[in-house]
């Protein structure tokens, strides 16, 4: 029961970010498979292309994703993972 809320959950995230055209509009919260909140989630556009090294990787851990590559190839990794179609930080 808890798995199912949890990808419904993820779906309506993923949907509401994919519609973002503005970099200063808030993005939804992708929770972990395990149902957390990861710690350094980026309030926006802006503040994800601002993000440190170290953030990014801990965001992709958290999200069982590949941290390898430079740190643009890691904002579009997570950017692509939460669903924001709107890429340019």
């Amino acid at each position: 029961m808890f798995f199912l809320f949890l990808e419904e959950q993820r779906n309506i995230t993923q949907v509401s970010n994919s519609t973002i055209r503005d970099r200063y509009a808030d993005i939804e919260v992708l929770i972990t498979d395990v149902g957390n909140i990861p710690p350094h989630f980026s309030q926006d556009i802006k503040a994800l292309g601002n993000i440190t090294y170290k953030k990014i990787n801990g965001l992709l851990a958290a999200y069982n994703l590949p941290s390898n590559g430079n740190l643009n190839t890691q904002k579009m990794r997570l950017a692509r993972y939460i669903e924001i179609k709107m890429i340019t930080f």
